[in-house]
């Protein structure tokens, strides 16, 4: 399997592209961002959906609409300070003029974000690809708190990556959201493929927004795969060669008590293809350890 992978900048290239060459609106993709989100959320339990004042929080006030027309209810937590973006404000209107109940929608303040414990589900829609410095301050605690609420059984579902993520690298800038699933737009971001990143993400569903560029670029870029190119990469093995041709490796490894390094360490070493495999552990680990 192919999978494409890209990076934070390429990603907004690409999105910038499908606006302004593509002509294709900015709403049109977060429509399709949050439909893909709604595809992967529980089909039952209460929803909170936190939601950051740039176009990652406009996707989770997208998905609050959708919802509300679903004749589902959630309740939205919003930032109380920061300046919010064009699309961020357009959902916002959009979302109060299907009707949205304004008792649901809540200000991140000490003391609100406690409750996110009660929910069922927690929608992520902090911060996307765009975050490019450490997180502090209200954002950082609302971050801790769901976090928090994992912990006591709520569901994660990140919208694009989990907020805290550098969407190239992988760094976790201050802190991070640890979601169950993340659902992310159009192609995986290589944040999410580098540690610690991949251990924030949880299972990680491609939700497709109909860029034309991805069509466009199918041979070039990054991508994650095992066939082609890679399988080439690999080195083949002679037809007459035998076990003893692809070296030896001695492990040093285990005890009575702790066998598990040994197996882990003898299988490493077989699996990546050395010849023959020793062992020299005490007498109790070498019972333990089985080839395969």
């Amino acid at each position: 399997m192919k999978r494409r992978l890209c990076t934070a900048q390429q990603i907004k290239a690409w999105e910038r592209e499908a606006t302004t060459k593509e002509r294709i609106p900015s709403p049109v993709l977060m429509e399709r961002a949050a439909l893909c989100l709604l595809a992967e959320l529980p089909e039952k339990g209460s929803i909170a959906i936190v939601c950051g004042n740039g176009n990652n929080g406009a996707d989770g006030l997208c998905l609050a609409r959708l919802l509300q027309e679903r004749k589902r209810y959630c309740t939205v937590f919003v930032m109380a300070d920061g300046r919010r973006t064009e699309e961020y404000e357009h959902q916002m209107h959009r979302l109060m003029l299907a009707g949205f109940d304004k008792r649901e929608i809540r200000s991140i303040e000490t003391g609100t974000i406690a409750a996110l414990s009660a929910y069922a589900v927690i929608v992520d829609a902090l911060f996307g690809v765009g975050l490019n410095r450490p997180v502090e301050g209200a954002a950082l605690a609302v971050i801790r708190e769901i976090n928090r609420a994992k912990e006591n059984g709520s569901f994660i579902v990140a919208a694009d990556i989990p907020s805290g993520v550098g969407a190239t690298d992988g760094k976790v800038l201050g802190d991070a959201v640890h979601a169950d699933k993340t659902v992310t737009f159009s192609c995986n971001k290589t944040g999410m493929v580098f540690y610690p990143g991949r251990t924030c993400a949880g299972q990680i569903v491609i939700g497709q927004i109909g860029l034309p560029t991805l069509g466009k670029q199918e041979t070039e870029g990054t991508f994650f795969t095992y066939e082609g190119q890679v399988m080439e990469h690999l080195p083949a093995r002679k037809e007459d060669s035998h076990k003893g041709t692809y070296g030896t490796v001695t492990v040093i490894a285990g005890s009575r008590d702790m066998p598990g390094a040994a197996t882990l360490c003898t299988k490493a070493a077989y699996r990546c293809g050395a010849g023959i495999v020793k062992l020299i552990s005490e007498k109790e680990t070498l019972a333990t350890v089985r080839p395969g």
